[in-house]
């Protein structure tokens, strides 16, 4: 423990020492690049908390999913429109384990359970949970639970139906 209390002296020290007006020894200063275009990033834009990441805008590959979907001349309306659904919700909030996915899909069904009844996506979606259940993905009590967010959504009464 003393040797290492000398050294941090010594070393305060040797700076110091300097004779005023000398520069004092700075840490190499480093060129960093976007991510994506590959040029340099101004050293201030850095300072300011700048991200080139933070640019990406994948939206684009939503959108073109969509329109390919909807080409699809064999899938019916409902399906579609759950589709879409289901593909936005993955794409703002990306699974990364298969661990996750039963979590995902009851928060899927909190966020898209009033649209899921409205539209009449309820068999789209329980055709949709079967599928991850068939890939060993949901266990028969994550469907349930999934479910059981939607039927209490549609039984819920609207705004028509209250006195």
């Amino acid at each position: 423990d003393q040797y290492v209390v000398r050294q941090a002296a010594a070393a305060a020290g040797a700076q110091a020492d300097l004779p005023l007006g000398t520069p004092r020894p700075t840490a190499p200063t480093r060129q960093y690049y976007h991510a994506r275009t590959g040029q340099p990033i101004h050293p201030r834009l850095l300072q300011s908390g700048y991200d080139s990441d933070d640019e990406v805008d994948e939206g684009w590959r939503l959108r073109r999913a969509e329109v390919l979907l909807d080409e699809f001349e064999d899938v019916t309306p409902p399906e579609k429109a759950f589709m879409k659904l289901w593909n936005r919700w993955i794409f703002a909030r990306p699974i990364q384990a298969d661990r996750d996915v039963p979590r995902a899909v009851v928060a899927f069904a909190r966020a898209h359970a009033a649209e899921i009844a409205g539209q009449n996506l309820r068999h789209n979606f329980l055709l949709h949970l079967f599928h991850l259940w068939d890939n060993s993905l949901l266990a028969a009590a994550h469907i349930s639970a999934a479910l059981d967010v939607v039927d209490d959504e549609a039984a819920r009464p609207t705004s028509e139906e209250e006195p």
